[in-house]
């Protein structure tokens, strides 16, 4: 472990829309949060990146595959 390493969190079971999220390349139920920002060419552009939207994504905790949801539209 190094000076700036982090414990990585626990992977959880989470509901989206009332309904249990799986991974649907292996059908686990297990998955680490995150939030990334959506770039666009224009606001990158301009230098207004902070302005872009952002998405939660979820990484299964098995296969590693992403999903990701807009929340809020």
């Amino acid at each position: 472990m190094g000076l700036f390493s982090q414990d990585e969190p626990t992977p959880q079971a989470f509901e989206i829309a009332g309904r249990c999220l799986t991974c649907d390349h292996c059908q686990q139920d297990t998955f680490f949060e995150g939030e990334a920002q959506l770039n666009t060419q224009g606001m990158t552009l301009l230098g207004l990146d902070w302005a872009n939207r952002s998405a939660t994504y979820f990484r299964c905790a098995t296969c590693g595959k992403l999903h990701w949801f807009l929340f809020g539209e």
